[in-house]
């Protein structure tokens, strides 16, 4: 995920023959699920959950132009062209230039695509590029979370264990119309357990509210796991080509082992014959997010750079 900065230059969304942006609504998954077909890599930043979950964080906005799709955002003060990871030709990097400078903008990009990002470092050499990375997806082996075998993995073999030994009558369900409600009341539990006092974790909380009101609209998946009729967990994604996207993953703070056994549960529920990958988000620079998702020994990074003058 970008940065954020509440501050969006007032002259930048004001003339745009080139590109029309707008603001990205909730309405608007018809829109993306085109682009995201065309998705060749594996990167959060471009699937459903991200894009609008943190549209209101980021200021996002969109523009279409010759099938290909634009996404602005705010960060750290620069307007931010977003490349998505799919195949663009050099009419998007010319239409890029060209609303910069009819904006009256340097040109800045985050990219987290190799292609692209090479395609960026050959039109603009002189760029200061950074390495963001808050920003880095961790990445797993599908059959990493398979019941978690070999010698890595024990120690989250042992949080199951424990977890069912602790709840022998622990059931998943999928989230549907009729027990949403349910996870709901849940959601407001959890929150009360939680520091919301910082403005990112506060928009998340507000957008997990929202993806459960709107499960239709944001048109992933979600399942819970209950024991003797207890909420302990849930957790909500999306597969994209082969990779499955963890968006949301909330346990009972005092149910140990119940994270653990809710990724494992919800990755065998989720499995097809060709999802290969789980990518389980960014850990935005939190030490105890770093460490959560480092006990899961990613198979790779995915490495996020910020390209600016």
């Amino acid at each position: 995920m970008l940065s954020h900065c509440t501050n969006t230059p007032a002259a930048v969304f004001q003339n745009q023959s080139f590109l029309l942006f707008r603001k990205l609504s909730l309405n608007d998954t018809a829109v993306l699920r085109p682009y995201l077909d065309k998705k060749t890599g594996k990167a959060c930043n471009f699937t459903i959950g991200q894009l609008l979950m943190w549209r209101d964080f980021l200021d996002t906005r969109i523009a279409e132009k010759n099938g290909q799709l634009f996404i602005h955002a705010i960060s750290e003060g620069f307007p931010t062209l977003v490349i998505p990871d799919m195949e663009l030709d050099d009419s998007y990097f010319d239409a890029a230039d060209a609303w910069f400078a009819q904006n009256k903008q340097v040109p800045a990009y985050f990219c987290y695509d190799e292609a692209n990002y090479e395609k960026l470092l050959k039109r603009y050499p002189n760029m200061q590029i950074k390495e963001e990375d808050y920003a880095f997806d961790y990445i797993y082996d599908y059959a990493q979370f398979m019941d978690y075998p070999g010698k890595l993995m024990s120690k989250q073999r042992n949080h199951i264990h424990k977890f069912d030994r602790l709840y022998p009558n622990a059931k998943m369900h999928w989230i549907t119309e009729s027990n949403v409600s349910e996870v709901q009341q849940f959601f407001l539990q959890h929150n009360q357990a939680t520091d919301l006092t910082d403005p990112m974790a506060k928009e998340e909380a507000d957008k997990c509210t929202e993806v459960l009101s709107h499960m239709k609209e944001y048109g992933m998946l979600g399942m819970y796991m209950e024991s003797d009729g207890r909420i302990l967990a849930f957790s909500i994604g999306e597969v994209i080509h082969d990779v499955l996207y963890v968006q949301i993953e909330k346990a009972d703070y005092t149910a140990d082992g119940a994270y653990q056994k809710m990724a494992c549960e919800f990755a065998k529920a989720m499995h097809t014959d060709k999802t290969k990958w789980i990518n389980r988000e960014e850990d935005v620079g939190d030490e105890g997010i770093r460490r959560s998702k480092q006990s899961y020994h990613p198979s790779l990074m995915l490495k996020k750079y910020s390209l600016r003058p």
